[in-house]
């Protein structure tokens, strides 16, 4: 019987899909080499993220926990959910007992409830993406950094600086991007625009632009865009972002560092639109 490895992803902050994407796509490819090692990937995710239609198209079991969206619309009490949040966590590491434990963005978790919940795991990774040059710096998101095991920078090496404290630079390794598709798993042109029902004059735009910063700038365009192109049609879909991405002829994306996941490497040209760098946990 084949080895057994318990995997648990953390993505919990937010509502979109910038975090769970890039997770989604560091998860497949551990159940890829899962495979060809003959182990049995056993891949949870812990996610806040509204989109976890994403997870089931993608055969991922997962836990939810309601967003701060979600509570903050629901009137429920800051700290109440708060109190909750951190416990579901804690209950939910402490169960699982994972073999790898794989963090994204916030060190700390998004209640700055994991330092005392590492322990509980086996292994611990943490992809390290872009973040406010001041919120890198401080005392607590820099003491938590030699905590993991290896921290993973998804950017090329020298294409930014991530700040680093002594004890974690031996275990940073650059990745380059993370992308949430191959190219060879991505459909061809005209397949793709069939799939979508777009006719052969039509003009398609492919814009992510995540669930929280960029809510503003993407409730914008639709609003313009629908006037100025009467045969404009907006389509909202959370799962498996980026497979019909060849049948747009460009695509725009938000915060580089959140949505860009969702872009797979693909040959229609890109607009990034920046916003603020990611700063604070759900706890601010």
């Amino acid at each position: 019987m084949s080895r057994s490895v318990r995997i648990v992803l953390y993505a919990v902050n937010g509502s979109g899909l910038g975090h769970l994407t890039r997770l989604v796509a560091v998860a497949r490819w551990i159940r890829r080499y899962a495979l060809h090692a003959g182990a049995r990937a056993e891949i949870y995710f812990l996610t806040s993220s509204e989109a976890e239609g994403l997870l089931f198209h993608e055969r991922f079991a997962s836990f939810k926990l309601p967003s701060k969206t979600v509570v903050t619309d629901a009137g429920i009490d800051k700290l109440t959910y708060l109190g909750l949040a951190k416990q579901w966590v804690w209950h939910s590491i402490g169960l699982l007992r994972p073999d790898l434990f794989v963090v994204d963005t916030f060190p700390r978790g998004a209640f700055g409830e994991l330092l005392s919940a590492l322990d509980l795991c086996r292994k611990k990774a943490f992809i390290y993406r872009p973040v406010n040059d001041e919120f890198a710096q401080r005392a607590d998101f820099q003491a938590m950094l030699p905590l993991y095991d290896l921290l993973l920078v998804p950017e090329d090496e020298g294409a930014g600086k991530a700040v680093l404290p002594e004890g974690a630079r031996g275990k940073t390794r650059h990745t380059g991007p993370i992308m949430a598709r191959e190219r060879v798993e991505l459909l061809p042109r005209a397949a793709a625009r069939e799939r979508l029902g777009i006719g052969a004059d039509q003009l398609a735009v492919w814009i992510s632009a995540g669930g929280g910063a960029m809510r503003g700038p993407r409730s914008r365009f639709a609003a313009r865009a629908r006037p100025s192109r009467p045969r404009c049609r907006a389509r909202r879909s959370w799962s498996r972002p980026g497979l019909f991405i060849e049948a747009h002829a460009c695509t725009a994306t938000g915060s580089a560092g959140s949505t860009s996941p969702a872009r797979p490497s693909c040959s229609a040209p890109s607009i990034s639109r920046s916003a603020r760098p990611a700063t604070t946990p759900i706890t601010s």
